[in-house]
């Protein structure tokens, strides 16, 4: 994976906890960012997954055909 530098403003309290975030962890800043931007985009797919899911589901139970869990 190619790594890209990027400028960034940020509010002081928000960087404070990124700061903390990174200590506890043991990583540098940028690698605590890189970390919870990942674990933020999973999240998100895994959200949008399980509304299509849910969709498909009530779909295929308003055509009268039974799904069971």
């Amino acid at each position: 994976m190619a790594l890209r530098r990027v400028n960034m403003n940020i509010d002081e309290e928000l960087l404070t906890q990124l700061d903390d975030y990174a200590s506890k962890m043991h990583i540098s800043r940028s690698t605590a960012l890189s970390v919870l931007l990942s674990q933020m985009f999973q999240s998100q797919k895994a959200m949008q997954t399980m509304s299509d899911l849910v969709v498909a589901y009530n779909d295929e139970n308003s055509k009268g055909h039974s799904c069971e869990l």
